[in-house]
């Protein structure tokens, strides 16, 4: 339930995850060389902890139409870039973002 001009936050791999170089995660598996459409599964690797997980390739405007299905609209995407002033050393994520946060109104 979202009271009357609630806002509800949900983050998920963006459209470009497949594509880039992570620190923290990698999409290289010969069976995600291929291009991408809606609802098709990514392979993905957690690196550090080495955990294989399975993920659906949605893009922005899915989400759009699903907020809109449920009542809700989209006030702001946020695709979050790393900085190279951080302490981390980012490998695309200076470049755009593995992840979209997606802010949704009702």
């Amino acid at each position: 339930v979202l009271r009357k001009d609630g806002i509800i936050i949900f983050v998920t791999a963006s459209m470009e995850a497949s594509k880039g170089e992570w620190v923290s995660l990698s999409y290289s598996f010969p069976e995600n060389d291929r291009p991408l459409r809606s609802g098709e599964t990514v392979k993905l690797l957690i690196r550090g902890i080495d955990v294989v997980l399975y993920d659906y390739y949605w893009t922005d405007d899915d989400y759009t139409r699903a907020a809109e299905r449920a009542g809700l609209m989209l006030a702001k995407i946020h695709k979050p870039l790393g900085s190279r002033d951080d302490s981390i050393e980012w490998r695309d994520e200076t470049k755009m973002s593995p992840l979209a946060i997606y802010v949704l109104r009702n």
